[in-house]
């Protein structure tokens, strides 16, 4: 069970993670570093991309209320203070 709580937690990690990237891409792109190493500011991946990425990694969270609703409920707080 935990490392299953544990893949739950990084699917949590890597949506803030391009969500994060999605909200700050214009300052990404304005970065002399970032906008060469970040995947939507160099335009490696696209903004439309990103956001189906992201809604499945939502919809691979929402999944795991299924099997693990009180661990689940613990990455949502995450998400919530992260978001």
């Amino acid at each position: 069970m935990s490392i299953l709580a544990g893949a739950y937690f990084s699917i949590a990690s890597s949506a803030v993670y391009v969500l994060n990237d999605l909200r700050d891409i214009e300052y990404d792109r304005a970065h002399p570093i970032k906008a060469r190493t970040r995947p939507l500011a160099s335009g490696a991946i696209r903004k439309n991309t990103a956001f189906a990425i992201l809604c499945a990694l939502y919809a691979m969270l929402l999944s795991g209320f299924v099997f693990f609703p009180n661990v689940m409920l613990v990455i949502f707080f995450y998400l919530f203070l992260n978001v």
